[in-house]
């Protein structure tokens, strides 16, 4: 966690020397290839996952990371049999469940990603990557109506989650719904610490309408709160442009 990685590495290899093929000394192990993954050295990581599974076949930590590596590789069809096979013994299984969900969508599975992420919701409701990986997928679908309703939902339960109101603001604008953008930026704005990320995301509202002097003035707000802000002064500069105020 503190990134010494090397110094991690040996200590996963003491317990997995000790405990040898008992749980603890495969989980060992498998971190251990993860950290040889993370750095980029795949031939180690993925030795040592075979040393796990050649001795558990169904070390959920070694299938989970060989998934990921196929994943990486594009091996899709791999990918999935690993990943059904820690789901079959653990459906709960967040972190499998939701790089299911990601493998269905590289692979252009979008109905079955779809399926998945739902699942991830189900097991975790306010899932912040699942939410927005799924409003995007029933955006690509036409299933606008559907993508509004969820981030509605969500925002019910979580307010004052600014990237739910961000894919709430780009759903109402697909759907020439600009009012209700404009209303939800608002209300963003409206909440306590929310001001920045609320004048914001209006200014972006106002200049994806073209109404470039509203979306300066809630950029400029916007600045006013967070002053090294970088989103808010690209989006000022970006109007400014479009009004052919180069000068300012």
């Amino acid at each position: 966690q503190s990134g010494k990685s090397d110094q991690a590495y040996e200590k996963y290899k003491v317990v997995a020397d000790r405990a040898g093929k008992e749980d603890q000394g495969l989980n060992a192990k498998a971190s251990m290839a993860a950290i040889k993954l993370a750095q980029g050295d795949e031939k180690a990581g993925e030795e040592l996952l075979e040393d796990v599974l050649a001795a558990d076949s169904v070390n959920a930590q070694a299938l989970t990371l060989r998934a990921a590596l196929y994943l990486q590789r594009s091996e899709y069809r791999k990918s999935v049999a690993d990943l059904r096979e820690v789901l079959r013994s653990n459906p709960d299984n967040l972190q499998a469940q939701l790089l299911l969900a990601r493998v269905h969508n590289q692979a252009g599975d979008t109905v079955l990603a779809e399926d998945a992420y739902r699942r991830v919701l189900a097991i975790n409701p306010l899932n912040e990557v699942a939410t927005l990986e799924l409003a995007r997928i029933l955006v690509s679908r036409s299933k606008l109506e559907d993508a509004r309703e969820m981030l509605e939902k969500q925002l019910e339960k979580s307010p004052a989650n600014h990237s739910f109101a961000r894919a709430l603001i780009g759903v109402q604008l697909a759907q020439e719904l600009p009012d209700d953008a404009v209303a939800e930026a608002k209300r963003i704005a409206s909440l306590p610490g929310q001001e920045a990320a609320g004048n914001f995301l209006l200014g972006s509202v106002y200049q994806a309408e073209a109404m470039h002097d509203k979306a300066i003035t809630a950029f400029q707000a916007a600045l006013k709160t967070a002053p090294t802000a970088a989103e808010p002064l690209r989006g000022m500069v970006a109007s400014m442009i479009q009004l052919k105020r180069t000068d300012d």
